[in-house]
């Protein structure tokens, strides 16, 4: 198979930038509320492996594609990295800068771009970052995205997929309604495997690691059926309500208690060392 072969297993549905602007905007709120909760074993995680692997050198910079609002970015910044955190949602960069301003961390720089239309060498960004990162973001869909993150960096590129995704109440729903899953992002083994193989097809020698994370999740009933409204998009209004009733049965002064449980699938390669022709 060839990386053309592989790109098509990479890429999915998008919206047209101005769309995707507005979706994040909207979904910025309800992120930055999960930022805020708790510092997620993902992260904690994530960094350690860097550490062990020396990937990070002390005051460096690092660039965060699709940031969100900044749980990986002030990962970073607590680190001593100066990071640009970039993303195309405004809202997302506010609450990005908040938190920053909030924990008192003055080595983020927010960046509002699309990175699909980035040009690198007109930014001056042309290897300029130790790290280049991006977890679970939309903006790295296809083998230009992944080669572009190659050209920004000089040292590493790591990119992280959710591969497993489970919450106890969301399966109750789906079996109690007879509902059948939609597509979810965070359950897609496919696109952690397509990269893989295209920067093994590219030269590179690609690691791959793996982070879990299980925690008890309060959410209100609001935000959980706005959660599922968004992810079963293709719903009829009879099926929103019984959703609507059924998590309104388990609310508990307002909010869901859930338990989720997740895997993450990390690919690190060292930009410098390929065996491309």
């Amino acid at each position: 198979m060839t990386t053309k072969d592989y790109e098509r297993l990479l890429t999915k549905p998008t919206r047209e930038a101005d769309d995707q602007e507005a979706f994040w905007d909207k979904r910025a709120k309800i992120f930055h509320r999960n930022t805020k909760a708790k510092k997620s074993e993902h992260v904690v995680k994530m960094m350690e492996a860097l550490m062990y692997r020396k990937v990070l050198k002390q005051k460096g910079e690092v660039l965060d594609i699709g940031c969100g609002t900044g749980r990986y970015a002030m990962a970073f910044a607590e680190q001593g990295q100066q990071v640009y955190a970039s993303d195309i949602s405004s809202e997302m960069l506010r609450y990005t800068a908040e938190s920053c301003q909030a924990a008192g961390l003055v080595n983020v720089q927010c960046v509002k771009q699309d990175w699909s239309a980035t040009a690198i060498s007109e930014l001056g960004w042309k290897n300029k970052f130790q790290l280049v990162f991006a977890s679970m973001s939309p903006a790295i869909q296809s083998l230009k995205e992944i080669e572009k993150m190659s050209e920004a960096s000089s040292g590493y590129c790591l990119v992280g997929r959710m591969i497993e995704s489970k919450n106890d109440v969301e399966t109750e729903v789906m079996q109690q309604l007879k509902l059948s899953r939609p597509y979810d992002p965070h359950n897609d083994r496919q696109i952690p495997y397509a990269m893989l193989n295209i920067l093994w097809l590219l030269g590179y020698d690609p690691e791959i690691f793996y982070t879990e994370e299980s925690q008890q999740v309060k959410r209100s009933v609001v935000d959980t059926i706005e959660g599922y409204a968004h992810r079963l998009k293709d719903a009829d209004k009879a099926t929103l309500e019984a959703i609507e009733s059924f998590v309104s049965q388990r609310q508990v002064d307002g909010e869901i208690q859930s338990r989720s449980c997740s895997k993450m699938c990390w690919i690190l390669w060292n930009t410098q060392q390929s065996n491309r022709a």
